[in-house]
């Protein structure tokens, strides 16, 4: 009841204002859902650098014991070279590879030149400390560092037994002598080198378990949010659903139905039929109907006026065609009404007057 008091142009501004309402609901919807992808796209961004320097740090001591071992056993130059060149690249000696991979030392010389560009000379502790890890995987990976550098003095001693160097009281290699492969080999997988190694690889699985959870941690958070901005979004659809549904619905008894109402007692009228309004609303329409209800009745009385002046002057008429024809002239129910008095004098009736016109 109280929408047939609205007008069509306020009703129409309420709609455009609640749309336009909805449409920065789900814009500002969208905008907080693109950033949480955003912020997952860089959540796995960070996971891949940070896992990167989970597997560089695994693969160092990995990487080194190999080429200790086999240089034990071939005493090749270039397995020589390629463990201090992993020293210099970790300490940042030396520029690090562009695309310096766990499976760099693994790939043919000429691949890894043509591939690799020359990077900036940086240590692999400082290249961990630029990413968000927390003081505690920080410590861990400072202790990996650490032990696998002590780890390092038993690849260095087993080295420089192959070529024939030995420690003196101050733990320098000026005792020359002969090239000693077994002893170097033995070196390098005795307990207390596995000792040492295991201790490394289970620092090393610990840093990997602390980023994992973390990374875990805020990946769920990521996933809750964005859940709770889908459910937002999902709610906000239905609304809008059901508030477009209910404007549809007022549209139709508002507009189209009074529409189609008054064109039907348009035709109507103009076939000469009857019509009455039995009410108006205070919109547009209901003012255009009143309206058409005002010219209809200002026809019916201007229509009323014509016939009562038509039935006067048929009457008139009537009454003087009888006056001119006859002596007494009577309507048409035979009542006498007039008496033609010229007629009469004509007839020696009487003397000559002016007819009379008596009325009834």
């Amino acid at each position: 009841m109280y929408l047939n008091n609205i007008s069509i142009k306020s009703f129409f501004y309420v709609v455009v204002i609640g749309e336009i309402l909805f449409f920065l609901l789900f814009g500002n919807q969208f905008i907080k859902l693109n950033k949480i992808f955003k912020k997952n796209e860089e959540s796995e961004k960070l996971a891949f650098m940070m896992e990167d320097k989970a597997d560089r740090l695994s693969g160092r001591s990995q990487d080194l014991t190999r080429f200790a071992r086999a240089y034990s056993f071939s005493a090749d130059k270039k397995h020589l070279n390629n463990f201090y060149q992993i020293l210099d690249i970790q300490s940042g000696k030396i520029p690090r590879p562009t695309k310096y991979e766990n499976d760099y030392w693994l790939l043919p010389v000429q691949h890894t030149q043509e591939n690799n560009s020359i990077g900036v000379k940086i240590s692999l502790i400082d290249l961990i400390k630029k990413l968000p890890f927390t003081p505690e995987a920080l410590t861990l990976a400072e202790e990996i560092i650490e032990n696998s550098n002590k780890l390092v003095e038993l690849d260095k001693e087993a080295i420089n037994m192959v070529d024939g160097k030995f420690k003196d009281d101050k733990g320098l290699y000026s005792i020359l002598g002969e090239s000693n492969k077994e002893y170097a080999q033995n070196l390098l997988y005795s307990k207390k080198y596995i000792v040492q190694k295991e201790e490394i690889m289970l620092k090393v699985h610990l840093f990997w378990e602390q980023i994992k959870n973390r990374l875990k941690l805020k990946h769920k958070k990521l996933i809750l949010e964005e859940e709770e901005i889908i459910k937002i979004l999902t709610t906000i659809f239905i609304i809008f659903l059901l508030f477009n549904i209910i404007i549809l619905i007022i549209i139709i008894r508002k507009i189209i139905n009074p529409i189609t109402t008054l064109n039907d007692k348009m035709n109507d009228y103009s076939n000469g039929e009857i019509i009455n309004f039995k009410r108006f609303t205070s919109d547009e329409i209901g003012r255009l109907c009143k309206s058409f209800a005002t010219l209809i009745d200002k026809v019916k009385h201007h229509t009323q006026s014509l016939e009562k002046a038509n039935k006067l002057i048929e009457k008139e008429r009537y009454l003087l065609s009888s006056i001119l024809n006859n002596t007494i002239a009577t309507d048409k129910l035979d009542f006498i009404i007039a008496i033609n008095l010229l007629k009469e004098y004509e007839l020696c009736i009487r003397q000559p007057v002016y007819s009379t016109v008596l009325y009834n």
